[in-house]
């Protein structure tokens, strides 16, 4: 999205950024990380709030686009605790993406990224100039681990799993809204921007 101050942040830009600080919450994730360990909650928790602060401390940032977060209950409960009519987070509105689990199999098996630069393409959707070379530094784009389709697969039913629980979570403290995520790519961001401008009364 381009939209000026709209700004999107997913939960690997936040650690990446968390670890590139060199700070010791940065460190102990990067430990976490290099062991091939999921990190926790709390941790999560704390990458989070560091880092969104010095986003919003900068001004200019009218929307937040959260990718990744919360993904679980632990995490919705705390962005819950952060966000309000009154904070600097809030008010909080939830979208959930509703599309066939096929569907997303079939999207994100074909992602490649850079991984020097967390830069993503897409075989069909967004694909390099050169196959497999990134546009930006020439090097050499991968497919991670976790977006092989039975990692995806086993994704997807921990997100089915973790749903219920998240939104329990922000039920009655959030706006909660539901688009269909199934179609072009440019279809779906015209949907979700509709959602974020009626949920929060931005006009064009």
């Amino acid at each position: 999205m381009t939209h000026k101050g709209w700004k999107h942040i997913s939960t690997g830009d936040l650690f990446r950024a968390e670890i590139n600080s060199g700070s010791d919450l940065g460190n102990s994730v990067k430990s976490v990380l290099a062991s091939g360990q999921l990190v926790s909650d709390e941790v999560t928790n704390q990458v989070f709030e560091s880092q969104v602060r010095k986003i919003v401390g900068k001004g200019g940032v009218e929307v937040l686009l959260l990718d990744g977060f919360p993904r679980t209950p632990v995490q919705a409960r705390f962005l819950m605790g952060l966000g309000s009519e009154k904070s600097e987070f809030g008010p909080l509105v939830f979208v959930e993406f509703g599309i066939a689990e096929e569907m997303v199999i079939k999207r994100v098996a074909d992602r490649l990224v850079n991984p020097r630069t967390g830069r993503v393409y897409h075989k069909v959707l967004n694909p390099p100039k050169m196959t497999g070379i990134c546009d930006e530094d020439g090097g050499p784009l991968i497919q991670r681990e976790d977006d092989k389709p039975e990692t995806i697969k086993n994704r997807f039913g921990i997100y089915k799993e973790q749903l219920g629980g998240i939104l329990g979570a922000v039920q009655g403290g959030a706006q909660l809204r539901r688009i269909d995520a199934e179609g072009k790519p440019a279809e779906v961001q015209s949907r979700l921007e509709n959602e974020i401008r009626k949920a929060l009364t931005i006009k064009e």
